[in-house]
């Protein structure tokens, strides 16, 4: 019979190989709630969920039209989930067809949420210590670093911050008249002045702000770039650049907020709360 949707969510880690999935127990069901997955007899049991052979060309249509690659992927599938296999330059995945499977996923903790990717310009320019792509249990101690700069306490605490900033948005659109403003360019602006503002706890020119914006474009466009030639002239190397600009501006602003830590100062912004996190054995 087929899995139900909890005991689906509460057993199944988004993860396969080849051939056979690769599970991660619950933790209240396991003695070590940090251990690695490991091929479950329980599920091993059961059918797994039926294969869905796709061209690989219509593969990339999961980068560039993921709602209509699910569409086709799930066309004609009754059950709770499909699994589409390992081809070359993707990997294999499990993609739920059910409702209720996806709101139990996500109802509980996401243990293992972590991106599995042999895209080479990908796991270059996200770094390999990325939180995107650390595995466990490194992935949960992360986690837990991070949580307290997105406690509900401290998301009041930038609240000033972010009234202000939208304000001053919002007071610059109203002043361009009849001219008005270009909705998706404006939005735009406004929500990456915003990240990075409130994430390093200060005021940006809006020169700043567009010369930081232009560099995480060229970082971003470089995800899926191809070749992966690292020349000024091409996207994977203009990405590179972009990315060395930026971790440069970052390890800036936290190496100042270590200063000012040390010295008795308060650091607004996310990065006071990160750069001053202390994990259970006394590590900054």
């Amino acid at each position: 019979s087929p899995l139900t949707a909890t005991s689906a969510a509460g057993i199944v880690r988004a993860e396969l190989t080849i051939d056979r999935p690769t599970i991660a127990t619950n933790s209240s069901n396991s003695s070590n709630s940090d251990q690695q997955g490991s091929a479950c007899p329980f599920l091993a049991s059961l059918p797994s969920p039926p294969l869905v052979k796709v061209p690989w060309h219509k593969r990339f249509q999961q980068l560039f039209a993921p709602q209509q690659f699910q569409a086709a992927v799930l066309a004609g599938h009754s059950g709770s989930m499909v699994q589409v296999p390992k081809q070359i330059g993707f990997t294999n995945f499990v993609m739920p067809n059910d409702p209720e499977l996806v709101r139990e996923a996500f109802a509980g903790e996401l243990s293992g949420t972590t991106l599995q990717s042999n895209i080479e310009s990908f796991v270059n320019l996200m770094g390999e210590h990325s939180l995107v792509l650390v595995q466990e249990p490194r992935h949960k101690y992360l986690r837990g670093l991070l949580q307290p700069a997105f406690s509900g306490s401290a998301i009041a605490g930038y609240l000033p911050a972010i009234q202000q900033l939208v304000t001053r948005h919002l007071a610059e659109w109203e002043a361009a008249g009849p001219a008005g403003v270009q909705g998706y360019d404006g939005l735009k602006l406004l929500t990456y002045e915003f990240i990075i503002s409130i994430t390093l706890g200060r005021v940006y020119s809006r020169q700043e702000v567009l010369s930081l914006s232009e560099h995480y474009k060229h970082w971003t466009l470089g995800f899926l770039a191809w070749p992966w030639l690292d020349l000024p002239f091409t996207p994977f190397g203009r990405a590179v650049r972009a990315k060395q600009a930026l971790l440069a501006h970052f390890q800036e602003a936290v190496s100042a907020a270590r200063a000012k830590l040390a010295a008795g100062q308060q650091v607004p912004g996310i990065i006071g709360i990160l750069t001053a996190a202390v994990d259970e054995e006394g590590n900054t």
